[in-house]
Formats: C-alpha cells, structure tokens, sequence
C-alpha cells in the first residue's frame, strides 16, 4: 500500500483497526516478550462415540441343490451337465438354461 504524503495516522486508522482476529491475535502477543508463554492450542471437548451395533444377520437363503456332472464347449457353444440331485438324469443346458425341480 503505498501512502501519499498528505496521509496522517488518522486518516489510516479505520484501514488499521480492520486487522483480521488472526492478526489481532499474533499482535497481542510480543514475540520478545519476557513474560511470553509458549503456544497452548485450544482442545475441543470430544463428543462420545455411539456403540457400534452388529448388522442384522443376513436372511437364510437356501442353497440351490443341484449337482454338476460335466461342461463342455463345442465352438462357441458352452453348456453344463446339471440334474437336480445325483440321483436323476442330468440334462446339457446352454448359458442362460433353466432346470427345474
């Protein structure tokens, strides 16, 4: 800031009291001071934690019973050997094939 030589102190005093908190701060305390004490940040309180709870268990879900005799792939077609239990005949299904039982 450059000051013209017709300025005076009281001219400038509303630019000077415009000094931000953090300025205002650093300007009261003297660096050379004899009776200067070190820096003591401000601890915040901290608030307590809520108790973690457990998420729900997952719902049962029933586990598909089918069983996998083979795969294959002629080409580009793939399929798999699936039947419904061990017991019955397994049929070839392509990708996307639906079994029932």
């Amino acid at each position: 800031m450059q000051i013209p030589l017709q300025m005076t102190f009281h001219s400038l005093a509303p630019q000077l009291i415009a000094v931000s908190l953090d300025q205002q701060d650093t300007l009261s305390r003297p660096i050379f001071s004899p009776t200067r004490r070190e820096f003591e940040p401000v601890i915040a309180p901290i608030a307590p934690q809520p108790e973690p709870t457990a998420p729900p268990p997952p719902a049962a879900i029933s586990i598909p019973a089918f069983h996998l005799a083979g795969i294959r792939k002629i080409g580009t077609d793939a399929s798999a050997l699936l039947s419904v239990t061990a017991e019955e005949p397994a049929d070839w299904l392509p990708i996307g094939g639906t079994i029932e039982g």
